[in-house]
């Protein structure tokens, strides 16, 4: 059986590149001067590498992770030499990381996976112990009372 995300993955950059553009500018704007003080950025459910290639771009240091191979192997196929960007393909529900990062995403409705108030809970702890202590988690979420 062929997982829904092996065939979006071939299609994915063309519906949504754009989100990942604007959503980098609307990063930049929130954070204004103290954005470039947070070196290292986890990308949770990064899908393709959008965000995460132009946020290395910039000069971050960037780790990308996403559930599906097929989505990680795109990603890793924009990653060029010199920028500091690795992909790995991780759950997000399983989230686990060696080293802590100043800002986790959560982007393109990726928290919307999270069916339960359980899992919400168990991810939000993973999250929390892959920050510094002074780190941010930002996330976005289209919710049954936006779309009505």
């Amino acid at each position: 059986m062929v997982s829904p995300y092996e065939e979006l993955s071939q299609i994915y950059d063309k519906g949504w590149g754009f989100f990942g553009q604007s959503y980098f500018r609307l990063v930049k704007e929130l954070f204004r001067e103290s954005f470039f003080s947070h070196r290292r950025i986890l990308d949770v459910a990064c899908g393709t590498g959008i965000l995460a290639l132009k946020l290395a771009q910039q000069g971050f240091s960037v780790v990308g992770i996403d559930s599906s191979p097929q989505m990680i192997a795109l990603a890793q196929a924009k990653v060029k030499p010199g920028l500091s960007l690795f992909f790995e393909v991780q759950d997000m529900k399983e989230l686990n990381v060696k080293e802590p990062f100043d800002l986790v995403f959560c982007t393109f409705d990726s928290i919307n996976y999270l069916l339960s108030e359980s899992d919400i809970a168990h991810f939000l702890a993973r999250v929390n112990s892959a920050l510094k202590s002074s780190g941010f988690f930002m996330f976005d979420s289209v919710t049954e009372v936006l779309c009505n």
